[in-house]
């Protein structure tokens, strides 16, 4: 982010700005522009009331470029953020600004703050969700971008409290078996002498994580749980089982987006530069980026087909979903292959059993 001032003057902002310079966006006449270029709202109406004209679209331009430049003053790049949205109207442009700003770890928190008004005050719908999600204690999170968004644009999803969330994921985690899990997961293959988790001792149950899970995680872990519900999804892991258990070289994984109102797993290659490793995928540059726009991570256990030792994230996992803010579902085979265990985890490090799921009659 520090080199995008000087990257956009190499990629042609002067030569660009001074070519605009003789074109209006109406058929006002230019005149020759101020001596310095409006950085804020208050200026550019200053200049307007003084009747000086000049093109809209180079001061979203100049504005943009100072909203994104890391060398600049936090409160001038809020200034500028602010008059480039403000004359942008719905220009897409400005937009992915935004969401850039929102979804950079580096932001500063006043810039970040302000580029979250600006995407509220776009988007009434959006506005709308995450007011309700605000009402129920929530409190806004950049890797939220793409849970929020998607369900502000899908009408035919209501606005679920806090309470209603909980009690929907209690009616279907209640009729399923569980594996619970007693700490995180081994790293490669699990340890001699290992068992399972008794019940009592699981770190994952939903009840027992219900106070540290926020709207957001509710909303994945009921999303998560609808889709694991659909025939097309649980075909697709029984075959995901035989392709990766056959893939000695890689683990398999990729990312859960919201599309067409439901939740779609996307499978990304692991980068061969990487190494091979059978217990872990690693994420590539792509699905990281891609991350940023997407509801959860996923990942398979699959090297066994009665791998329940490995149940759930590694601890590996868990400071991967710390480091990349990101949430996180691991998938792992039981039962010989006619089953499979489900776990949520946040990058809060909490575990939650999403239960067992049947695959045998998709063989």
């Amino acid at each position: 982010m520090k080199r995008t001032g000087s990257f956009l003057v190499r990629c042609g902002w002067v030569a660009l700005l001074a070519a605009m310079a003789g074109c209006a966006s109406d058929d006002t006449p230019v005149q020759p522009p101020p001596p310095a270029w409006p950085v804020s709202v208050a200026e550019h109406d200053a200049l307007v009331q003084a009747g000086t004209r000049f093109p809209r679209q180079t001061i979203v331009l100049l504005n943009r470029q100072r909203a994104m430049d890391a060398d600049r003053d936090e409160d001038q790049r809020v200034e500028s953020l602010a008059l480039a949205a403000s004359l942008a109207g719905d220009d897409p442009a400005v937009a992915q600004d935004i969401r850039t700003l929102l979804g950079l770890p580096d932001t500063p928190p006043i810039l970040r703050a302000a580029a979250l008004r600006q995407m509220l005050a776009k988007n009434p719908t959006v506005a709308k969700t995450f007011a309700v999600f605000a009402a129920n204690g929530y409190a806004f999170h950049a890797r939220d971008v793409h849970l929020l968004t998607s369900l502000a644009g899908d009408e035919a999803r209501q606005p679920l409290t806090r309470p209603q969330l909980v009690a929907d994921i209690h009616t279907r985690l209640s009729g399923r078996a569980h594996v619970p899990i007693a700490s995180p997961a081994p790293e490669t293959s699990a340890p001699a002498g290992a068992t399972p988790a008794a019940e009592a001792e699981g770190i994952d149950g939903f009840d027992k994580n219900l106070g540290r899970l926020t709207h957001a995680d509710l909303w994945n872990i009921l999303l998560v749980q609808e889709m694991l519900a659909r025939p097309d999804v649980l075909r697709g892991l029984n075959n995901a089982v035989r392709d990766d258990r056959a893939d000695t070289a890689t683990a398999w994984g990729g990312l859960i987006r919201y599309v067409n109102g439901r939740a779609e797993m996307v499978r990304y290659k692991a980068p061969a530069e990487a190494g091979q490793s059978d217990f872990r995928h690693a994420f590539n540059a792509a699905a990281v980026e891609a991350g940023t726009d997407a509801l959860a991570r996923f990942q398979f256990h699959f090297e066994h087909p009665d791998n329940v030792l490995r149940a759930g994230p590694t601890a590996s996992d868990l400071a991967d979903a710390a480091t990349h803010n990101a949430y996180g579902i691991i998938v792992t085979s039981i039962r010989n292959d006619t089953a499979c265990c489900v776990h949520y985890y946040n990058p809060q490090g909490v575990i939650v059993s999403l239960g067992v799921y049947s695959l045998a009659e998709w063989k």
